[in-house]
């Protein structure tokens, strides 16, 4: 939707998990992504929010040039919907969460959130991270073509090392939370 208002856009999707975690690119490949990025390895193993948050935020770092990164409300493991925060923190960017609207403009981001009580309309300078809820409607499904490029278009995959990052930063070694 802000490519089809920005027009000449690169997306890039990205996630950090196992091998299957390839499924979710393709299918974001498919939704319009132009490339996708898979970061596994056995050193992520046992990540809790921060150390994913730091493998993606070196991730998004060698990716290059970035407006806006958007991410989900949470997570479906721990729930706790703080990777996106981590993200935005380590880039030193705004974050604005809670999306159930985004509109972009030439440097500028606005955002609707949800609240507990009603919504709310903020804006940001861009870079900024958006984290988007699920009151923002569901994504158009990509037709039987687009399934078909994105089969064919192969995900880059990292390893913690591609993303100079020690083994013991990431994964259970670079883990904050302890869970007893």
């Amino acid at each position: 939707r802000i490519r089809d208002v920005l027009g000449d856009v690169k997306i890039t999707v990205v996630s950090l998990g196992p091998e299957p975690a390839r499924e979710a690119l393709k299918h974001g490949l498919s939704m319009g992504a132009d490339e996708a990025i898979l970061l596994t390895d056995s050193a992520f193993e046992g990540s809790d929010s921060y150390t994913t948050a730091l493998a993606l935020a070196e991730a998004i770092k060698k990716i290059g040039e970035y407006d806006l990164i958007l991410t989900g409300r949470q997570a479906a493991d721990w729930d706790a919907g703080v990777v996106g925060l981590g993200i935005a923190e380590l880039l030193d960017m705004p974050a604005l969460t809670f999306a159930k609207d985004v509109q972009v403009y030439e440097r500028t981001v606005r955002v609707e959130r949800v609240l507990q009580d009603g919504f709310e309309t903020v804006e940001a300078s861009l870079p900024a991270m958006v984290s988007i809820s699920s009151e923002l409607g569901e994504p158009r499904s990509p037709n039987l073509r687009q399934v078909m490029r994105a089969a064919r278009k192969k995900a880059t995959v990292w390893s913690a090392a591609d993303l100079g990052l020690d083994p013991s930063q990431v994964g259970a070694s670079g883990a904050c939370l302890t869970v007893e």
